[in-house]
């Protein structure tokens, strides 16, 4: 993430490596090791990944100066896509420290300063905020199967995980304790 140019450097874990040794940004095959997302007037203070529902990589950022959630594509044909969704995040949550997603990109959750932790849908209705009770969240992280369970690790050395419920037609139930 660049603060300097608003733009989000993509590098595939199998390149990794390569980019250390080689100053080229293509391989032999000509295929690019590297891409870019451009910030429309931004910088992004974290990103995550998703999925768009058609097996596409989806990029979901959140803006710091804009307070907005953003989600583009993930394509190297993509410089300056248009956003696939985007929302405002109520100034009251301020700048968003951590963003995890479900791979579906149903649910997106963020936290910023402080003990609560939001969780959203892509139209940018809150679903429901919910209290770690620790003294500061540092990380968040989303099972990347379905986006189920979510664990936040905080000041101290817990690590407490959440699991979300969702009715049989698939929208949001509850969010319940899975482990302390």
């Amino acid at each position: 993430v660049s603060d300097v140019d608003r733009t989000l450097k993509v590098f595939p874990s199998s390149a990794l490596a390569e980019i250390q040794t080689s100053p080229s940004k293509t391989d032999n095959s000509g295929v690019s090791k590297s891409f870019t997302v451009a910030l429309p007037y931004d910088n992004a203070s974290c990103f995550s990944w998703g999925n768009d529902g058609s097996n596409n990589a989806v990029i979901v950022a959140a803006l710091a100066s804009s307070d907005k959630i953003v989600a583009y594509p993930a394509s190297s044909s993509n410089k300056k896509a248009a956003p696939l969704w985007e929302f405002s995040v109520s100034s009251k949550h301020n700048v968003v420290n951590a963003i995890g997603v479900s791979m579906d990109c149903k649910y997106i959750y963020t936290f910023s300063e402080g003990t609560n932790i939001y969780l959203w849908n892509t139209k940018g209705d809150l679903i429901t905020t919910i209290n770690t009770n620790q003294m500061k969240n540092h990380m968040l992280a989303v099972s990347p199967n379905n986006g189920q369970f979510m664990s936040v690790a905080a000041f101290t050395s817990d690590v407490r995980l959440w699991h979300i419920v969702s009715k049989k037609d698939g929208s949001f139930e509850d969010v319940k304790k899975a482990m302390e």
